[in-house]
């Protein structure tokens, strides 16, 4: 598949602070001499770097749920969805960054996606044990069905 200055995508899970993950996500979004269009599941532009400030960032739904910002985790069975509702089907190439949902972002048949995954999500991946040891009720039953989902 050739792509010759097609339009490009760069997706990342949230761009809430500027810690590792993000700065992966900026590097990559300074390769490109025409910056791509970024897209998550939510983002506090105040605390990105003056780089991404100047972004076009489309969020998911999840940036509009009360306490979304603040407490994203406890969103986390609904990561799939919302990333799943992203809008990039006009890309011809699509760059996911992340360790978890984000590399299951849908794009049209003929896009390329590539994805850039970081290390496995630690908590989903090889810590869900600790978390059932310490929940009950609803919080076990919510770990149960979704840990597998989000880890793979």
């Amino acid at each position: 598949m050739k792509i010759d200055r097609g339009k490009v995508a760069l997706v990342h899970h949230w761009l809430l602070t500027m810690t590792g993950g993000e700065r992966v996500c900026e590097a990559i979004y300074e390769i490109f001499e025409e910056k791509p269009d970024l897209f998550c599941l939510l983002a506090d532009v105040r605390q990105l770097s003056p780089a991404l400030k100047r972004a076009f960032i489309s969020t998911s739904f999840i940036e509009k749920l009360p306490f979304a910002r603040k407490h994203y985790r406890y969103f986390s069975p609904l990561f799939p969805l919302a990333v799943e509702q992203l809008d990039l089907f006009p890309y011809d190439l699509v760059i996911s960054s992340d360790s978890s949902v984000v590399k299951g972002v849908l794009t049209r048949p003929d896009a390329c996606h590539i994805c850039y995954c970081h290390s496995p999500m630690r908590y989903a991946w090889n810590m869900s044990q600790e978390y059932l040891k310490d929940a009950s009720g609803a919080k076990r039953l919510i770990i149960v069905l979704t840990m597998h989902y989000l880890a793979f």
